[in-house]
């Protein structure tokens, strides 16, 4: 007996509980169909999250920039009381 795709992927977001989560295990370490579809689908989870944090990164790197030029600009002198002196 093969576990399927779905719950495969149950496994690995935590969705099965015991006693079925154990049998899950037991089965894959004997199981190398299983064991290669499940190692696939974990991989595919860590490249795909891996791509989610790329993509979240720079625009929160790019949210601090634009508080620290708002913050910057906020606290420099105008430039009409530059051009007075």
């Amino acid at each position: 007996m093969h576990w399927t795709e779905g719950e495969l992927q149950a496994f690995l977001d935590g969705e099965i509980r015991e006693p079925r989560s154990g049998e899950l295990e037991r089965h894959l370490i004997v199981c190398e169909v299983c064991s290669k579809r499940f190692s696939a689908l974990a991989v595919s989870l860590a490249v795909t999250e891996h791509a989610l944090d790329a993509l979240e990164r720079p625009s929160r790197g790019l949210d601090i920039e634009r508080s620290q030029v708002s913050t910057s600009l906020s606290s420099a002198p105008s430039r009409r009381s530059r051009r007075s002196r």
